[in-house]
């Protein structure tokens, strides 16, 4: 094995670890490259207003007078950021490839989904921050332009330069992740980890069953919201709590009866067929009765994720997009600050 992709392969099997040194390289690449780039220099006056009694800093940005050389800048820190951005894809395609074909061997269903699940979760997490900043970016944006706080303008400057490198830092974090929103190979861990459990099975399988119900929920939320567009009055949590618990009992006539359920969901998931899963979530309630009931009783309640972090996206092109978008338009707003606004004055 080749040390680049043992190195990889160890990256792939710690998202956390993995993440941490890829925001940390993020941020010791794009803060020099930063305040290279969008560190502006002022020539200065100090004049007095005799009409309102007050004294004006005036700073003049010389990158209006330098347009030459700040543009270059700007082609440097974009250059940087093409590059980073290219090697952060590449690597994600790499750890891609990695976690895929170590899909292909026994026993791996439990971990292409427990990676899948951190990998996402850190992933998703990283774009909804750098969309956070983004907006921060907007705002200091229009403060600055139009005049408002006009005392706190340099300290706006130094915000916007901090904001930037957020931005440019998660986006790399974001990248860098493997692309494992795959219907058929996730679809088929379930149900390999489904067809594994056997009556009175030990108490270690609860956790594959606990990450196949988990993926589960994730693949049924996304197949349908395909075609019923109000999915949030389709709840989905009621029917999955009851085959949950049935998967749970080691009553063997039970236990069955949910595991063929189980199967049929996930060979309809693989096939796309929507009636399918209809079908084959009414059955819980009519063959799954008491286990409904017994839920109902006991108030029995089962956690599911947040749809908005684990999102699914099969679509490498618009994951790719939504990542790219606030890298490409943080450029265009720092040029608007740093090269179109020209003049910044400060009381006191």
């Amino acid at each position: 094995m080749y040390p680049i992709t043992s190195v990889l392969r160890r990256f792939a099997e710690e998202p956390r670890y993995m993440s941490l040194l890829a925001l940390i390289v993020g941020l010791i690449v794009f803060y020099p490259a930063t305040n290279y780039a969008f560190n502006p220099y002022f020539l200065w006056i100090v004049t007095f207003n005799p009409y309102d009694g007050k004294w004006y800093s005036f700073f003049i940005n010389q990158n209006i007078i330098f347009q030459r050389e700040f543009a270059v800048k700007v082609l440097v820190f974009t250059a940087i950021l093409f590059v980073s951005m290219l090697a952060s894809i590449k690597i994600s395609q790499t750890l891609t490839k990695t976690i895929l074909k170590e899909s292909q061997e026994e026993n791996s269903s439990v971990k292409i989904i427990q990676r899948w699940k951190a990998h996402k979760k850190i992933a998703s997490t990283a774009l909804i921050l750098q969309y956070l900043a983004l907006v921060a970016l907007i705002g200091l944006t229009l403060l600055i332009w139009y005049n408002m706080l006009q005392q706190y303008a340099t300290i706006f400057l130094t915000l916007t330069r901090i904001t930037i490198i957020v931005v440019s830092a998660l986006g790399i974090l974001h990248l860098i992740h493997p692309l494992l929103d795959n219907e058929e190979l996730l679809s088929q861990a379930c149900l390999n980890i489904i067809n594994s459990i056997k009556e009175e099975y030990p108490k270690e399988d609860i956790k594959k069953i606990e990450q196949a119900h988990f993926m589960l929920y994730i693949l049924l939320n996304h197949t349908l919201s395909k075609t019923i567009e109000e999915l949030e009055e389709f709840n989905l949590e009621p029917p999955l709590t009851t085959l949950y618990l049935a998967l749970l009992q080691n009553e063997k006539e039970t236990l069955n009866r949910a595991k063929t359920i189980t199967t049929n969901l996930l060979k309809a998931i693989k096939e796309k067929k929507t009636q399918g899963i209809l079908k084959h979530l009414a059955e819980i309630h009519k063959k799954l009765e008491d286990t409904k009931e017994l839920s109902k009783t006991m108030e029995i309640t089962v956690h599911y994720p947040s749809l908005t972090l684990y999102t699914f996206n099969p679509s490498k092109k618009t994951t790719l997009i939504k990542a790219l978008i606030p890298l490409i338009t943080q450029i265009p707003l720092a040029i608007l600050i740093f090269l179109g606004k020209w003049l910044y004055y400060v009381t006191f």
